[in-house]
């Protein structure tokens, strides 16, 4: 069967990728100048320091793929296997790595021509290399369809084509949390749990009492406390990602201390409910750092200090949730995985983030150093 591959730039004409024969369509070169370009450029204190302006285009046809391998061609791993061949898993770890929006099928030349994300890989060799592996690793993986992928990898996506960090961070925390779901987090032991059985039985019997079906403060407030005691001793968001972040591929080689990713864990979750939800905190945010750092976000931070942080961290996971994808099905990729490895070690160890301290940009009225590094 031969499909359409849409936005995909390539050095070579013609080249294979998993029993799929890729070639260039014959105004290959017309088709890739009506293609969208976004605007690129690094900003800080405002300013765009380097940078290309946007110049709108259409989405093109610019390859055609065609089944040429042994056999039937294979379903896909990551999209509905029913319904969906291999191609499509193809395309979407390409549009992840190479930071376009390469896609199949039938589409429309005015429809989503929005380019996605960064590049991951260098070259084209490299860029096809890592794409083959990962289809790869996803069709071999027996577990494949427990890891997340689906719909993980579909976040990851619609992410990185926003550039609303509200809109970033709600997409991104929906990817932590369903990450967070695989993880396992430590139980409480036989004593502990005896401890928690009472208290809420104890709680709950004085409550009831106070119920009085059909009135307001049975409805708004007795019967929502008697919910939440039921729940009592159920792991919270930021033990569900301390969980996670123990126990990933992605963070393995930075051997983070226990301190460290709590308050990574406890500050990503207060930062993202913050920035989505339009709240302030409770109270101030302290974060530590490997190198002996420790930050504060005062309590009654600008809501721009809360967007500044959620929109880091919800990139830093993005990278955390690529790395623990590509390491989960077993790729090999260290031209796509040193500069992620070398942008977690920086920010978790000093709070540098592309370059520089990750709220540097943030009013000094709303942080301080309680502890500077030695």
């Amino acid at each position: 069967m031969s499909y359409d591959i849409w936005n995909l730039e390539f050095s070579s004409s013609t080249f294979e990728v998993l029993g799929y024969e890729f070639a260039r369509v014959d105004d290959y070169q017309s088709a890739v100048a009506r293609l969208h370009r976004r605007a690129t450029g690094i900003v800080h204190a405002g300013k765009i320091h380097e940078g290309s302006p946007e110049r709108p285009g259409t989405m093109q046809v610019t390859y055609t793929a065609r089944w040429v391998g042994t056999g039937a061609e294979p379903a896909a791993r990551i999209h509905m296997p029913d319904a969906c061949a291999l191609i499509h898993d193809i395309c979407l770890w390409w549009s992840l790595l190479g930071g376009a929006f390469v896609t199949v099928g039938q589409r429309r030349e005015f429809e989503g021509a929005t380019f996605y994300g960064m590049r991951k890989a260098g070259s084209d060799a490299q860029l096809l290399s890592v794409v083959t592996a990962a289809a790869q690793g996803v069709q071999d993986h027996e577990g494949a369809k427990d890891l997340g992928l689906f719909p993980g990898m579909f976040l990851l996506q619609e992410s990185a084509r926003t550039g609303v960090v509200t809109y970033e961070t709600l997409f991104v925390s929906t990817l932590v949390d369903l990450l967070c779901s695989k993880a396992r987090v430590p139980s409480w032991s036989d004593e502990e749990s005896r401890v928690i059985q009472a208290a809420k039985e104890a709680s709950i019997t004085a409550l009831a009492p106070f119920v009085q079906d059909g009135t307001a403060v049975a409805r708004n407030v007795i019967e929502p406390a008697i919910g939440g005691l039921k729940r009592l001793g159920a792991p919270a968001a930021a033990d569900k990602l301390m969980a996670f972040m123990s126990t990933t591929p992605a963070l393995s080689a930075l051997a983070l201390d226990a301190r460290v990713v709590e308050s990574h864990a406890r500050a990503f979750n207060q930062l993202r409910n913050a920035a989505v939800h339009y709240a302030g905190f409770p109270d101030k945010i302290a974060i530590d750092f490997t190198n002996g750092t420790k930050f504060v976000i005062r309590r009654k931070a600008s809501f721009y200090t809360l967007a500044l942080g959620a929109g880091i961290y919800a990139r830093v996971f993005k990278d955390i949730a690529l790395l623990h994808f590509l390491r989960t099905i077993g790729v090999q990729a260290p031209d796509v995985e040193r500069p992620l490895d070398d942008m977690l070690a920086n920010f978790f160890g000093t709070g540098v983030h592309n370059g520089q301290w990750w709220l540097s940009d943030a009013p000094r009225a709303d942080v301080e150093f309680e502890r500077e590094a030695p």
